[in-house]
């Protein structure tokens, strides 16, 4: 979507090729018929950090329909009661957390006064893509510096784990250095959340496809490109699954990375760079929706530890729904332990999680239970895994890549989808200067 509106915005003749009959891709809304509700497939947040989304959305007009705190603050809880918050204070970074750290009631002081030389040794880092960082997981980095197992668990994963949809154990120093540099250390913005007020679609993929639309592009949607057509070193057409093949000077694949291999011609399929597409491996999140007949909770979204919860979302409040009660979007990242299991279990093992959570819920009745699955959620930052990120530019010199898996320096994120977007659309540009 943003490499489109970048293109049409420059008096390019654009054509966007979609398989789904609505924008999105993997950040999307639908109608639940039951509810007539708005359910996300997933609860996707963004921070202040994330400067080129937020540009996205002033673009298209949206942006009024998105919650942003004008400073960070993280309810956090435990199911007995206990509860806390990581707040930001009107200090430059990194002294606007260190009060609310040193307050923070889910860590021993011992554990804090360990994890802020840590936190020190991550700001002051000047090659986070280093390959030292780059070859360890995070978690063998916290332990070589201090860090227990409660403090992994209720500091440094309650971060990572919703950022990079995996636990310190399974991500690269690398990537979680940068997440803690520019979302925590350097900006005493950047960790700012913002997320939809409405569905994602009514976000994102709906403004943006009347924007292009506006441009003049062609948005066509419902349609699947099938292959490419590649003759003498460069592609010279899109072949659809209906029989149509559109031409183009230039072609933009924002396909992930497991489907890519299925548009090239055979020679290709398997080769370097392409290969190295398909080395990806994938984490995925589980979303439970729950609609209570009343209200059970005080709040618009808080984390949780010593608790499979994670995050909570009450939706209700974040809309603004009418009621009378309250609906739940429970958020579990890094949902391997969780993924395999069926509705009637999942439904079991939480809802009971959230009456221990949450008092006012035990004596509520459960009107409607969903779950959404997304398997292949986002790409894992793997300990090695940068090799597998290409960039914008392909062998072939007239296709261009993008998408949050490709080589933006980001997690896999709304934010590194945008900037992935905006380079493979300068290049295009950039070539007609």
């Amino acid at each position: 979507m943003t490499a489109a509106l970048r293109l049409a915005n420059a008096g390019r003749r654009v054509t966007l090729v979609e398989r789904r009959p609505y924008l999105g891709g993997r950040a999307y809304s639908y109608v639940d018929r039951e509810t007539g509700v708005q359910v996300d497939n997933g609860q996707h947040v963004f921070m202040g950090c994330c400067t080129a989304y937020v540009e996205l959305l002033r673009e298209v007009g949206a942006l009024g329909g998105a919650a942003r705190q004008k400073r960070l603050r993280v309810e956090v809880h435990s199911p007995e009661g206990r509860g806390g918050a990581l707040t930001a204070a009107p200090l430059p970074a990194p002294l606007h957390l260190l009060l609310s750290f040193l307050r923070y009631p889910h860590m021993s002081l011992r554990d804090k006064f360990r994890a802020v030389p840590a936190l020190l040794r991550i700001r002051r880092e000047r090659d986070w893509n280093r390959a030292e960082l780059r070859a360890v997981s995070f978690e063998e980095w916290l332990r070589r510096n201090g860090q227990s197992d409660r403090a992994i668990a209720n500091f440094w994963d309650l971060i990572v784990v919703p950022a990079l949809n995996d636990a310190s154990r399974d991500v690269s120093a690398a990537m979680a250095f940068m997440l803690f540099q520019t979302a925590l250390l350097r900006d005493a913005h950047g960790a700012d959340v913002g997320y939809a007020r409405s569905g994602l679609s009514e976000l994102m993929g709906e403004p943006i496809e009347r924007r292009l639309r506006e441009r003049g592009a062609k948005v066509l949607l419902g349609r699947t490109v099938q292959r490419l057509v590649v003759e003498d070193g460069v592609v010279t057409g899109a072949a659809l699954a209906d029989g149509e093949t559109l031409t183009a000077d230039w072609y933009v694949s924002a396909l992930p990375p497991h489907a890519l291999s299925g548009l090239l011609p055979g020679d290709l399929r398997g080769a370097p760079p392409f290969d190295a597409a398909d080395a990806h491996a994938y984490s995925p999140i589980v979303n439970l929706h729950v609609w209570y007949d009343r209200p059970v909770a005080d709040f618009e979204w808080a984390a949780f530890v010593d608790s499979p919860l994670q995050f909570v979302f009450n939706k209700t409040r974040i809309a603004g729904l009418p009621g009378p009660g309250d609906y739940l979007t429970v958020s579990l990242s890094g949902a391997w332990e969780w993924w395999p299991l069926s509705k009637e279990e999942l439904r079991e093992r939480f809802t009971a999680e959230l009456a221990r959570a949450l008092p006012r819920a035990r004596s509520a009745a459960i009107q409607r239970f969903i779950v959404v699955k997304e398997q292949r959620a986002t790409f894992r930052s793997l300990p090695g895994g940068p090799a597998n990120r290409l960039p914008a530019r392909t062998p072939l010199p007239n296709l261009l890549l993008a998408g949050d898996w490709t080589d933006t320096g980001w997690p896999a994120t709304m934010e590194g989808a945008v900037r992935s977007g905006n380079a493979a659309a300068s290049v295009i540009l950039e070539a007609a200067q």
